[in-house]
């Protein structure tokens, strides 16, 4: 529930379509709004400056093109903790016809999204509410990092707290063939290949994860999609053991896991319906 200190914050990054009448048009009827435009351009510059303009600590990341749960807000906001930096949450995709393309389940227990980070999927960046304070403790967006400049975020971010994530699908991602997403694909995955050799995945986190596997498997039990959760997390560790070579053990639980889910008969029909979703997405970018 909003209260009198929540803003909306808006950050007009020189549109030329009437974008910025129309939002001050709104301020008579949406008292918490408030309209700034970005004095210099582009879209870090732009998420940068927002962050100093924010009156409040918790950061909740929209984008204009995507829907969000209503109760979205407050769902992140009781899952943070005194440790927690940054919460995100599962999500669904839709087309721009809106049909459903599928649900991108998170990884929820903060070391399991710690290594998330990895396949750069399940942290969203329109899901994310984040400490103010922490990213900025960082040195914020960073430009040179663009246009990943999310997983740089993320990344750093897990050096100075936990990340979480809600096990919800809050929010609703418009795939948009012209954002950047699509257009500039090749080169984002270029950069987070840099990125994940240069900063990497938080290795105290790693070393915490070889006693943690148990614990986390555990913790999805409880959770709706916990098989689709279990495969993504082994996916993951997969990657990360492949990428750094030396964490054997992590390659290991990585395949127990798969065989577990492969013994109970939940692994290929699973993910069967992972690998078709993704291919549809992929078909549209």
């Amino acid at each position: 529930m909003a209260d009198s200190s929540d803003e909306i914050l808006v950050i007009n990054d020189h549109s030329s379509d009437g974008t910025d009448e129309i939002l001050h048009s709104m301020k008579s009827i949406i008292k918490n709004l408030v309209v700034l435009n970005n004095p210099s351009s582009g879209l870090v510059k732009a998420l940068n400056f927002g962050l100093e303009e924010a009156s409040n600590n918790l950061i909740a990341r929209v984008d204009v093109d995507d829907t969000y749960q209503i109760d979205r807000i407050n769902k992140q906001i009781d899952s943070f903790t005194s440790s927690t930096v940054a919460v995100f949450s599962d999500y669904t995709f839709v087309s721009p016809d809106k049909s459903n393309l599928g649900t991108i389940y998170s990884a929820v227990h903060p070391l399991a999204v710690s290594a998330s980070l990895v396949s750069s999927q399940r942290t969203a960046h329109p899901s994310v509410v984040f400490s103010r304070e922490a990213v900025i403790q960082i040195g914020g967006y960073r430009e040179s990092d663009f246009p990943a400049e999310d997983l740089s975020l993320w990344l750093r971010l897990s050096r100075v707290g936990e990340l979480r994530s809600v096990p919800l699908p809050l929010l609703i991602y418009r795939i948009n063939p012209k954002g950047v997403s699509a257009t500039r694909r090749s080169e984002m995955l270029m950069k987070k290949t840099l990125l994940l050799k240069d900063i990497g995945i938080n290795k105290h986190d790693l070393e915490q994860m070889e006693n943690s596997i148990p614990d986390i498997l555990a913790s999805y039990d409880s959770i709706s999609n916990d098989s689709e959760r279990r495969i993504l997390f082994a996916r993951d560790l997969l990657t990360i053991s492949k990428v750094g070579k030396k964490n054997i053990h992590l390659q290991k639980a990585s395949l127990g896991i798969l065989r577990k889910e492969l013994i109970s008969g939940r692994l290929l029909p699973k993910t069967s319906k992972l690998l078709i979703e993704k291919l549809r997405r992929r078909q549209l970018r």
